[in-house]
């Protein structure tokens, strides 16, 4: 990547420099820092987690634990903390967001077919929306949700709909809504979540277009991008085999969330892996394989980006991983301020990308 004109210093945690344009879209890599869920039966332990958010203050992780219909908290440190829900949830709560104005914790109540509110404590507040039932899909009720900048509104995927609803959060009154079904500009099939950039465009998974949809507030379609060749788990019709699965290809994306440079992490479900893109859809890299045990994903379902990490529930292994984002340098002048260290590592990961090229 050629520098641009506009350069600015700054310090990493270990003391090195880093050389970084201003503006310009950087390449990382994602590295493991640890999984969370106990295996041993204990309160801590997952069974098949969804939607991930952070609180803001204390940092705690909330964890969508679908069959035990309940909420789970951890620290940062991946320590469960507390559970709540479990007499309020009708059966399976899948997303969740933090209104960041009330500090409210919002989860989708896929069989009680609403969304549920509940106050920063845990404690139950109150439960609005309706959303498409009595189809043929494996899935239904409310899918992926995200507030809008000014935390005013509520985008909610109607899953089964094919189309985005908004909210007022506060009143649970339905106001607008967004999309119809098809796989055109504009169209929804299968929209499974959303995030919200600063600048209030919406991104959509669409699980069965295997794609990423970017919107304006309006529902114009922006952009599509990483549409491949394998279309999951389609009514009236049996799965396909995918083939020749590469990188910047979905299968079946069923979260997605953004960082602070709007790149975007979509959880690509069925490929079992995570893929991250560039705000303008252009992929940057991927996470699958990491030391653990078991090793890798078995089903990436919930994500969430916040302060450098990544959090992803790892549904079919009940466990949440926590990822790290670590930037790379750009040119040869980064890779020479990051030192021999720094160098080696650059070296170490773009040997890998070509072994694994050949295989």
């Amino acid at each position: 990547m050629e520098l641009g004109k506009k350069m600015s210093l700054a310090l990493t945690g270990t003391g090195f420099m880093v050389l970084a344009a201003a503006g310009e879209a950087q390449s990382f890599e994602l590295t493991l820092d640890k999984t969370i869920g106990s295996q041993s039966g204990e309160p801590g332990q997952l069974a098949l987690p969804q939607g991930v958010d952070i609180q803001e203050g204390s940092e705690n992780i909330y964890v969508a634990d679908s069959e035990k219909d309940r909420i789970a908290v951890f620290n940062q440190q991946g320590e469960f903390q507390s559970d709540f829900g479990q007499d309020q949830i009708g059966d399976e709560p899948a997303p969740l967001t933090f209104n960041d104005e009330t500090g409210q914790l919002f989860v989708g109540d896929v069989g009680g077919n609403e969304i549920d509110v509940f106050n920063p404590d845990g404690t139950y507040d109150r439960s609005f929306g309706e959303f498409t039932v009595g189809t043929e899909r494996p899935f239904e009720g409310p899918a992926g949700m995200a507030f809008t900048p000014d935390s005013e509104t509520l985008y909610a995927a109607n899953y089964a709909g094919d189309e985005i609803l908004k909210f007022d959060p506060e009143t649970g009154e339905q106001l607008d809504s967004i999309g119809v079904r098809g796989d055109e500009a504009g169209q929804l099939y299968g929209p499974a979540a959303i995030d919200v950039s600063d600048s209030g465009n919406l991104y959509v998974s669409e699980q069965l277009n295997s794609r990423i949809q970017v919107l304006n507030p309006e529902g114009e379609s922006i952009r599509t991008f990483g549409e491949s060749r394998f279309r999951p788990v389609r009514p009236s019709s049996s799965q396909p085999v995918p083939a020749d699965i590469g990188p910047g290809d979905l299968s079946g994306p069923v979260d997605l969330t953004l960082d602070e440079d709007n790149n975007v992490y979509v959880a690509d479900t069925l490929n079992n892996r995570i893929q991250a893109f560039d705000s303008q859809g252009n992929y940057i890299t991927q996470f699958k394989e990491f030391p653990a045990d078991p090793p890798g994903y078995f089903w990436t379902v919930g994500a969430k980006y916040e302060n450098g990490k990544l959090y992803t529930s790892d549904f079919f292994n009940n466990r949440v991983v926590v990822a790290d984002k670590v930037p790379e340098p750009s040119s040869v002048l980064g890779t020479a301020l990051l030192g021999i260290g720094g160098a080696a590592v650059i070296v170490k990961r773009r040997l890998r990308q070509k072994l694994a090229s050949r295989s």
